[in-house]
């Protein structure tokens, strides 16, 4: 947990109560049988009665954010903890024939394709859960979801990790960004040096591969065939290097992670927030928050964030609805008692449990 600014201190009990009390409305509007998630509410007819496992893991970082609030504010988040360790089990994929990993859709229900991303979500989750005390297995937990990312790596390409097990097509950036954060939790876990020479594999291709030279910002994939990059830049990809270069400086000592990271920092901010405020696909900018938090604790510069308050400020005063759920346009409010998405809903939670905390990890 970072040491709060003063501008940030100010705010601290208007954020811990608003993540307190999105967190809540989110696990009590999303919540339907067999501990489990829905989806969206209402359903559409086409939607499948269990939530995919993307959006419950947002869900899930969300409500571990939550729980590290202090005293009574993370009590209702920390009592629910059991439950979702349960219902992520759900997604948990042993069948004989391949490395154990987590399905897209819930096992029981069918499961689905294995995505390397959805797994370093879980096991990032696996890593909150461990330092807030959870479970023994949860570190053992996330180890094992790391055995099934890093067997998305090969050498096509100079190396990176797949989107999708089922569709070794491309090489993403929301794949090998965040598995290296991954691999640098559980450095810091155990203390065992491969995952750190792997963080720096990982990071370092992912620099040389995706990495935009004019403005630092990352580009969303490279094809396997032909090695076209696909240049699309999402806020959660800048994000996840972000948050790398800071924790390889800090277990290297090496500058040029850090000044990497500060770079793609303030140009993230020109991109995604250029007025200030950010607006829609609020779980791809939690992410790139996590890496902005983290960099704030390492260098003490904490005017990316003001914009995130801004941002959070607006939403809860624009896109709230009467059960305190947050609908994903933070700045005009639009779809406000529509159709609601979990993975949509659950970040509004994290964002206010973030700046009250800084805890990036």
């Amino acid at each position: 947990m970072g040491d709060l600014p003063d501008w940030l201190e100010a705010r601290v009990e208007d954020n811990q109560t608003r993540a307190r009390t999105a967190c809540a409305a989110v696990l009590r509007h999303f919540s339907v049988a067999n501990g489990l998630f829905a989806e969206e509410i209402p359903p559409s007819p086409k939607t499948k009665p269990y939530s995919y496992n993307w959006p419950f893991g947002a869900l899930w970082t969300a409500v571990l954010a939550v729980a590290t609030l202090r005293g009574a504010l993370g009590e209702g988040a920390r009592g629910t903890l059991a439950a979702l360790r349960q219902a992520a089990r759900a997604y948990w994929d042993e069948r004989p024939g391949r490395v154990p990993g987590y399905s897209s859709y819930v096992v029981a229900a069918g499961g689905g394709d294995r995505f390397y991303d959805d797994n370093v979500w879980m096991g990032l989750n696996h890593l909150r859960d461990a330092r807030l005390g959870g479970e023994d297995a949860a570190i053992a937990q996330a180890q094992k979801t790391w055995d099934f990312v890093w067997s998305g790596w090969d050498e096509q390409l100079g190396g990176g990790i797949y989107w999708c097990e089922q569709k070794p097509i491309s090489k993403n950036t929301c794949c090998s960004g965040p598995a290296a954060v991954l691999a640098l939790l559980l450095y810091e876990a155990t203390g065992e040096t491969d995952y750190l020479n792997q963080a720096r594999e990982l990071y370092e291709w992912t620099v040389k591969t995706l990495r935009d030279p004019a403005d630092g910002l990352y580009w969303d994939n490279v094809r396997v065939e032909g090695g076209a990059i696909e240049k699309t830049k999402w806020s959660y990809n800048t994000g996840t290097p972000i948050a790398a270069g800071v924790l390889l400086h800090r277990h290297t000592g090496q500058s040029s992670y850090l000044a990497e990271a500060r770079a793609s920092a303030v140009e993230a901010a020109k991109h995604f927030a250029p007025d200030g405020l950010y607006s829609d696909s609020p779980w791809f900018h939690s992410v790139l928050f996590r890496g902005l938090a983290l960099l704030a604790t390492a260098v003490g510069d904490d005017a990316h964030l003001q914009a995130v308050q801004r941002s959070v400020d607006q939403a809860w005063a624009v896109a709230r609805d009467d059960r305190d759920l947050v609908y994903p346009d933070w700045r005009h409010g639009n779809g406000v008692g529509g159709r609601l998405t979990l993975l949509n809903a659950a970040p509004f939670a994290e964002v206010t449990a973030l700046l009250a905390t800084l805890d990036g990890r």
